[in-house]
C-alpha cells in the first residue's frame, strides 16, 4: 500500500510517508536514480545494512554530484574536441589550396 500525495501521485510503497513524499516533491525517487546509485545501494541492502533514510539521501546525493561533475567535465573535453577539428579542417583546407603562405593577420577564431 502506497501514501497518495496531496496532487494525488501514488508514492512509492516501503518508504515513511515523510520521506515518500519528500522524494516525490523534490523528484528523488527511484525513477531518477542513476544506475550507478541503484547499483551502489543494491549492494549495500544485499549486505543486509540498514541505511537511516538520511543516509541514503546523501549517499544519492554524493553520487549525483559527481555525476554531474563527470558529465560537465566530457561536455567541455567535446566542445574543446570540435574546435581543434574545425581549425584542423581549417588548415587542411589551406593547405589543398597550395597556399603555404598564409598572412600574418589571417587568423582562426572559433565561432563558439
Amino acid at each position: 500500500m502506497g501514501i497518495v500525495s496531496a496532487s494525488g501521485s501514488r508514492i512509492l510503497d516501503g518508504t515513511s510517508p515523510t520521506l515518500g513524499l519528500l522524494q516525490h516533491e523534490i523528484g528523488l525517487g527511484n525513477e531518477r536514480r542513476s544506475n550507478l546509485t541503484t547499483t551502489i545501494l543494491d549492494l549495500i541492502d544485499s549486505e543486509n545494512i540498514q541505511l537511516k533514510e538520511s543516509t541514503m539521501l546523501k549517499i544519492c546525493h554524493k553520487i549525483d554530484l559527481e555525476l554531474d561533475r563527470n558529465e560537465a567535465t566530457v561536455r567541455r573535453y567535446e566542445k574543446t574536441i570540435s574546435q581543434l577539428s574545425r581549425r584542423n579542417d581549417y588548415w587542411k583546407s589551406i593547405a589543398l589550396q597550395g597556399r603555404g603562405d598564409v598572412a600574418a593577420n589571417n587568423t582562426f577564431e572559433p565561432s563558439d
